[in-house]
């Protein structure tokens, strides 16, 4: 069993540490253990629990009332709270499955937002807030590496299997936009997620994947023609770093658009006509769509 910090839940549930304490010292909400630090550590079960009563907290239910009710009366409130459409809700529901390693759960659920809400509003709503909420922790070894490859894997090939194909005018597939993680950049999801928004908004889209070099691109654009070329970058990883990185891009491929996306990128400022840097991720659907 997996163990967090009061940061990670946190992070996880939304509420703020110093809330977390409160409902602990006032309604004895949970138990964490101790180190010998006295650091306070939460485990598996604990995290679960606390993502539901955030979950009911931010539904408009006073906390005295939930800390009141039994674990049972809580786990059947937040099913009744929890709609089509209510997106925390789902978003907890993959939680609790990876952190669990369910995979009938996990694909439940997939299944579940598909028929309820649909591929496109599930990556968007669900899926992308799932893996942004949790991406962090992982980089940082917060948690274990069989949860990241479990729901990583089971996203991937949900994806996949409901990926349209590319659009094509008159028999003939039009330039494409090149999406592509750069190297040492290992996170798929979220190109696989805009391969999705673009060949369903009727653009080609050609997926290199991840950890891909400039060299892989050149070979690429000495026999095929493309647009624009979109790298998502999480971590800094690269080793000239993300400004270095674009500028590099922007010198070797002078005919393309250069699209960067993704946490790393955010503050950079580059001044280049070619380029755009997508700094949330309204801006990055808007472009998709566009």
């Amino acid at each position: 069993m997996h163990s967090f910090t009061i940061r990670d839940m946190e992070h996880l549930t939304g509420i703020k540490a110093h809330t977390i304490r409160i409902w602990e010292q006032r309604h004895q909400l949970v138990a964490p253990k101790r180190k010998e630090s006295l650091h306070r550590m939460y485990d598996t079960e604990d995290l679960k629990f606390l993502l539901r009563i955030a979950f009911l907290y931010r539904k408009g239910y006073k906390i005295s009332k939930i800390a009141s009710m039994k674990p049972r009366e809580i786990d059947d409130l937040v099913l009744q709270a929890g709609r089509v459409g209510d997106y925390e809700s789902l978003i907890n529901q993959l939680m609790e499955a990876s952190i669990d390693l369910d995979e009938a759960q996990f694909r439940q659920t997939l299944h579940h937002l598909k028929t309820s809400i649909g591929i496109e509003l599930a990556l968007i709503h669900v899926i992308y807030p799932y893996f942004e909420k949790i991406g962090l922790l992982w980089m940082t070894g917060n948690v274990i590496p069989a949860q990241e490859h479990f729901a990583s894997n089971l996203v991937r090939n949900w994806i996949l299997k409901n990926m349209p194909s590319n659009p094509t005018y008159d028999g003939i597939i039009m330039p494409a936009t090149l999406l592509l993680c750069p190297p040492n950049e290992h996170h798929e999801i979220p190109i696989l997620f805009l391969q999705y928004l673009f060949r369903q908004n009727g653009k080609p889209a050609i997926n290199f994947g991840i950890n891909t070099s400039v060299d892989i691109l050149q070979e690429y654009l000495q026999k095929q023609h493309a647009n624009v070329i979109l790298v998502y970058l999480i971590t800094s990883f690269i080793h000239s770093g993300p400004s270095d990185y674009l500028r590099q891009l922007l010198d070797m491929f002078p005919s393309q658009e250069i699209v960067a996306a993704g946490p790393a990128f955010v503050q950079v400022e580059i001044d280049s006509e070619r380029l755009k840097i997508m700094r949330s991720l309204d801006e990055l659907l808007a472009y998709a769509k566009s």
